[in-house]
């Protein structure tokens, strides 16, 4: 990304603004001239409205994950070694607490998740908030499917992505119904790290800008599906 000095600065004025940030200004100018990528976790802290909440540390007498451990580790290696043993700790509390208290098995991909935001920002607090209102806004029928009203949601984006892959591409979708390829394959483009298995962790910060920056709910199903069209000539080939 290239940008003009004016634009840089009137967005930096505005985080820096006294009082509340403009989020919809913000907003505005980055989509019109980019995100400087100084200020990229403050920006999309915003977007996603944790930039003034106040993460409680997780209980200091959980006992340690290992599967947790091993996977920071690994994730950490993948990153070029940006985590002390400090960090690593406090974020292996802070996933383990987030899956007992939600009632969940914890998953690989919860880790993976925080491999673009400790690309930004090394502080657990920020990491594991951010990463609290990922799964619940983006990835909520997956990681908190339990419920009734997440059952029927899930069943509804299987529908929605179905019925858009008709739209755009019948080729692909009758090819889909040949071979009795499900509907919840469709949306393992997102499902498994929110983009970054296509894109990688250095990389899909770009389309998570956008992403956490809109106000349309349809855009994660139209990013999903771009994903699906470009790979169109491989998954025609899967029998």
């Amino acid at each position: 990304w290239q940008f003009a000095s004016a634009p840089m600065e009137l967005i930096r004025q505005t985080l820096n603004e006294g009082g509340s940030v403009d989020v919809e200004k913000l907003k505005t100018l980055c989509f019109e001239h980019g995100m400087p990528a100084d200020v990229r976790c403050t920006v999309c802290m915003h977007y996603l409205g944790t930039k003034q909440r106040n993460t409680p540390p997780p209980p200091t007498d959980l006992v340690p994950d290992p599967c947790i451990k091993d996977d920071l580790e690994l994730l950490n290696n993948t990153l070029n070694g940006p985590l002390t043993p400090e960090i690593q700790q406090q974020l292996q509390l802070a996933l383990h607490h987030y899956c007992l208290k939600k009632g969940i098995p914890y998953s690989h991909d919860l880790c993976e998740l925080c491999g673009p935001l400790l690309l930004q920002t090394t502080s657990p607090g920020d990491v594991s908030m951010m990463l609290y209102v990922i799964v619940e806004r983006y990835l909520a029928y997956k990681y908190l499917a339990e419920s009734v009203d997440n059952k029927c949601r899930n069943e509804v984006i299987c529908i929605i992505m179905r019925q858009l892959l008709q739209y755009h591409d019948p080729q692909l979708s009758t090819h889909f119904d040949q071979h009795r390829i499900k509907s919840e394959l469709l949306i393992e483009f997102w499902n498994t790290g929110l983009f970054i298995r296509q894109l990688g962790p250095k990389s899909v910060h770009m389309l998570w800008d956008y992403l956490f920056g809109s106000s349309d709910p349809l855009l994660l199903f139209f990013l999903a599906l771009n994903l699906i069209i470009m790979n169109r000539d491989s998954l025609l080939n899967v029998q």
